[in-house]
């Protein structure tokens, strides 16, 4: 399964786009996360650790390794030519057909169907070039935007987690969702 040869460039819709993150978009994506800190540090335990674009260039550089060793990539969400959010396919498993997608969007970009439209998107192209089988979401119970959204493109919820991601001074469920190649053809 070669996510390697997956073009830079999505088109979504008219002014909305995904591009995979490169090392020149560290200072927007810095700033980015700093605007939401409080808004993201909700749901996604790393955010408190990006303090700096020195943390952000870091992290865009190991992305870039993990799409280099096959295991990921990370793509940036642009509405408008500007950066509102990320969206990545991590714990890419080739053997078994299987990945998992991670997002976040800017607070002030939430509940216009930007997100919805982007994963609807990445699916297709997952599904239509690669010999992926299997996408999962994992979500906070809490985080009825991530619910919302996995129901709503038609991944099914398949069970929780108990415990598995410490954030914010405790550990915390996660619920699984998950899209089966077939689901996504019906």
């Amino acid at each position: 399964m070669n996510i390697s040869g997956f073009t830079n460039k999505i088109e979504v819709l008219e002014s909305l786009e995904l591009e995979k993150t490169k090392p020149e978009f560290a200072q927007e994506l810095f700033c980015l996360i700093q605007r939401n800190v409080e808004h993201l540090s909700t749901w996604l335990p790393w955010v408190p650790l990006v303090k700096s674009v020195v943390d952000t260039t870091r992290f865009i550089e190991n992305r870039m390794q993990s799409e280099t060793s096959r295991l990921g990539t990370e793509y940036s969400i642009k509405y408008k030519k500007a950066l509102i959010g990320q969206v990545g396919l991590n714990d890419i498993d080739s053997y078994n057909r299987k990945l998992s997608l991670g997002f976040w969007l800017s607070k002030s970009h939430e509940g216009r169907g930007l997100m919805a439209a982007c994963i609807r998107r990445l699916v297709k192209e997952v599904y239509s070039n690669t010999s992926v089988n299997r996408i999962e979401i994992t979500c906070n119970p809490k985080n009825t935007r991530s619910i919302s959204l996995a129901v709503g493109l038609g991944f099914r919820l398949e069970g929780r987690l108990r415990e598995v991601e410490f954030l914010n001074g405790t550990l915390q469920d996660h619920l699984v969702f998950a899209m089966l190649k077939r689901d996504w053809l019906a």
